[in-house]
């Protein structure tokens, strides 16, 4: 599946018309349609704009292969780590 067959359905999933997408990555619906035909490249900027409005992982969009669709969640680290006692100031 190419970049923009991946935009494009992703977009559909959740319902958006490239006019939706257009306006929540503040671009315009030519863009899109250009972006979902395969006719721009784009800055990563955008690729990751378009990745977080569509709640995909950048690696997904990106890639050739299979890869995880959903963003990975971030774990927060609530332990803390014991001093080290060989640290001097």
């Amino acid at each position: 599946m190419t970049f923009g067959q991946k935009i494009r359905n992703c977009r559909k999933e959740l319902g958006y018309t490239q006019a939706e997408l257009a306006k929540r990555v503040h671009t315009t619906q030519p863009y899109i349609s250009r972006l979902e035909k395969g006719w721009f490249n784009l800055s990563m900027q955008m690729i990751v704009k378009i990745s977080t409005t569509l709640d995909i992982s950048v690696d997904y969009l990106c890639s050739e292969g299979y890869h995880y669709k959903k963003p990975y969640p971030i774990q927060q680290n609530t332990q803390q780590s014991p001093p080290n006692e060989n640290w001097k100031r």
